[in-house]
């Protein structure tokens, strides 16, 4: 059998001496370091240069002593008595490289107590390693490190010489995403942070003397679908402008072509960070001195053109890795690891700098013209765009924001493919928050409805309820006779005004008779709003009609200015009994009957929501919630329509322009302008609480589209 012969006895107690040196000078320059660490942030706040550098050196011979006693055990380790200060030189790199998972406990990288809890485990650990020495050599130093026998066989020193390199070599692979996690940390300025419950992104407000405010916010490529939502309605604030991050491509240089930031994985839970096209209200412009009432949103950063051919040609490869894997993030997040190693120095200064240093231009150029500036940015730029504000005197608010984007169940769950989309749940703070929110934003972004001239009670009335034909026939010849033409706006119900040559519309399919409910006179302080349009009448078949424009259930009658005049003329009696019989009971139950009371119809301004800001989508709170929410105590609806009265609808809201007040969800009439929202009153009352809305081009009254909703 091959032995290695080790009888050293010649130079044994050399041998002894220099080992149990080595230790020694390895564990008092290793209690050394914790001093002066101790010190050195005891008094750092007081920036005694000198102390610094003292530890920066003493750390520095310590992490080189270290390695050399590492390198020492796993070649000589049959020359010690067991792992002989293994630990104390391990803590020395893991110490020195964040200590991670020590920084978990804490919110923020930066904090100082962290430093103090990484000092103290620092002399914790020597004072352990002392303890050790002593009961081991009953001194509280190293005396003796060689057995009296130093001969071995090759092949067991072999097994220990690879069982000692492995488990270093396995600590050290175990350490590297810990010792990444630290390195983001920092490199970062804190903006991105590792905790016990995932990934955590920094949001801070910065203000100026002179009232300017801007917002950093750190995101990352991708993240919890839900948590990115709620940080996109965070910025919906009004007169705020968001600086958007993302390499245009005008001139279509990078072939590829990026991909949407809204691509998820196989299971839903994990998004590609959205594009800002995603806040509710916001308007996107490629001018910022455009500025939009309530969210505008403009591209803060460089343009493909404006980079190097190195550039480019990465871009043109991420572009691709998109593309290919935009239905696993995280996968794509891997390989664009492996990519970013083929960016040289230059370029990863260009990535971070050069782009900072766009955005700071574009941030410079709308200071002043919006209340907010939001620039939600990767965490990578946040450290020199705040270095960036603070010289140019922003302070950081002392409060700021963290938000979880993405948590480690929620990765594991992904990469193990168990894990399905969540449902977003709403407390009832956040959806009064929400509403408030909307408010706002109706505030700003209103348009007025008409302010119609008042008209008189003689003028607005069309007479009196009809109970039926046969007593209007006998009533002076008729309703028609009763009542004078009309100058007023607008009236419901009654009957309408008939010109000479025309008949009662008609269902154009069934031929049965349409209910009338309105008409619209010419206001020629609006003409304007009326274009050519002289009078306007509106009929519709209560049995017939559903909501959705359907052919022939509806007509829109209109004169316009110019048209050759038309006698007015009544309806006889014999007409009106011949309409009556003609509607029949299956009319009767949707209430429309011949005629009722009529009404003036005066437009109001009223404060109403453009579509992209209606709140309470579908896809926003989930049915508990919603069930929740309109279950709640009087009390509580009544406070909340004394703070938010412009979000409920009032089901007897007529008027003309403005915006439409939807029942249900917004719906769409193609590019034909607002014209008219009627809610029938009274026995006109269409379906259970509905509502019409009237569509028309007023300078082509040929196109014309009526919807309508029910509760």
């Amino acid at each position: 059998m091959l032995t290695i012969p080790m009888n050293l006895s010649a130079g044994d107690r050399r041998l002894r001496q220099t080992v149990a040196l080595a230790a020694n000078i390895l564990l008092f320059a290793y209690v050394l370091d914790a001093v002066l660490t101790f010190l050195d942030i005891m008094f750092g706040v007081n920036s005694i240069s000198v102390l610094h550098s003292a530890r920066s050196l003493v750390a520095n011979t310590v992490m080189l002593l270290a390695a050399l006693w590492l390198v020492a055990l796993v070649l000589c380790g049959d020359l010690v008595k067991g792992w002989l200060l293994f630990w104390l030189a391990i803590s020395v790199y893991w110490l020195n490289s964040g200590g991670q998972p020590v920084g978990f406990f804490f919110e923020d990288p930066r904090d100082p107590r962290q430093m103090w809890v990484l000092m103290g485990l620092q002399l914790l650990i020597a004072t352990v390693s002392m303890i050790r020495v002593r009961l081991s050599y009953g001194k509280w130093w190293i005396t003796q490190a060689v057995p009296a026998s130093l001969e071995t066989r090759f092949f067991g020193w072999l097994g220990r010489f690879l069982g000692r390199a492995f488990t270093i070599l396995l600590l050290w692979l175990v350490y590297q995403p810990f010792g990444l996690m630290t390195v983001l940390e920092h490199s970062t300025g804190g903006y991105m942070s590792f905790t016990w419950d995932g990934i955590e992104m920094r949001d801070v407000e910065f203000v100026h003397a002179s009232g300017d405010s801007v917002r950093l916010i750190g995101i990352m490529h991708f993240g919890d679908p839900l948590v990115y939502r709620e940080l996109l309605e965070s910025f919906e604030k009004p007169r705020s402008i968001i600086l958007e991050e993302g390499v245009t491509d005008r001139d279509g240089l990078i072939s590829a072509g990026p991909t949407s930031k809204q691509a998820r994985d196989s299971t839903g839970v994990i998004v590609w960070q959205p594009s800002m096209d995603e806040v509710r209200g916001a308007i996107r412009v490629e001018d910022e001195r455009k500025s939009h009432p309530w969210i505008t949103v403009k591209n803060a950063d460089v343009d493909a053109s404006e980079l190097s051919p190195e550039m480019l040609e990465w871009l043109r490869k991420f572009a691709t890795l998109r593309q290919r894997s935009s239905a696993n993030p995280m996968e794509t997040l891997l390989q664009l690891s492996a990519l970013s190693t083929q960016l040289s120095d230059i370029g990863l200064e260009y990535i971070v700098n050069g782009r900072n240093t766009r955005l700071m231009e574009h941030l410079q150029a709308v200071r002043g013209d919006f209340e907010y500036i939001v620039v939600p940015w990767g965490a990578m730029h946040m450290p020199g765009i705040e270095a960036s504000l603070i010289q140019l005197g922003f302070a950081p608010m002392q409060q700021d924001q963290r938000w979880t984007l993405l948590k480690w169940t929620t990765l594991f769950e992904s990469l193990s493919g168990n894990s399905k989309p969540k449902e977003r749940s709403l407390t009832e703070a956040q959806l009064h928050a929400y509403a408030q929110r909307s408010s706002e934003a109706m505030l700003l972004t209103q348009r007025a409805a008409l302010e119609l001239v008042p008209v008189s009670d003689t003028e607005g009335q069309r007479g009196q309820a009809v109970q039926s034909a046969s007593s209007l026939s006998q009533d002076n010849g008729g309703l028609a006779a009763a009542v004078p033409a009309t100058k007023s706006v607008g009236v419901m119900g009654g009957l309408p005004t008939r010109l000479e040559g025309e008949n009662w519309p008609r269902n154009a399919q069934t031929g049965t008779p349409l209910s009338f409910l309105l008409e619209i006179n010419r206001d020629e302080k609006h003409a304007a709003f009326f274009g050519d349009i002289k009078r306007l009448r509106l009929f519709v078949d209560y049995s017939a009609f559903w909501g959705g424009n359907e052919e022939g259930t509806y007509a829109v009658l209109i004169d316009r200015v110019g048209d050759p005049e038309r006698k007015e003329i009544g309806w006889t009696g014999e007409e009106l009994d011949a309409l009556a019989a003609e509607f029949g009971p299956l009319q009767e139950d949707y209430g429309a009957r011949l005629s009722w009371s009529g009404n003036r119809l005066l437009a109001r301004a009223v404060e109403m929501v453009d579509r992209e800001l209606m709140p309470f989508e579908p896809d926003q709170v989930d049915r508990e919630t919603m069930s929740t929410w309109f279950d709640i105590s009087d009390e509580a609806m009544e406070a909340f329509a004394d703070d938010h009265g412009a979000l409920l609808i009032d089901f007897e809201s007529s008027f003309l322009g403005g915006y439409p007040q939807w029942i249900q969800y917004p719906d769409d009439a193609g590019d034909l302008p607002f014209f008219l929202q009627l809610a029938p009153q009274g026995e006109m009352m269409w379906g259970d609480g509905g509502i019409f809305y009237l569509y028309l081009d007023p300078e082509d009254p040929s196109r014309v589209v009526l919807l309508g909703q029910m509760s």
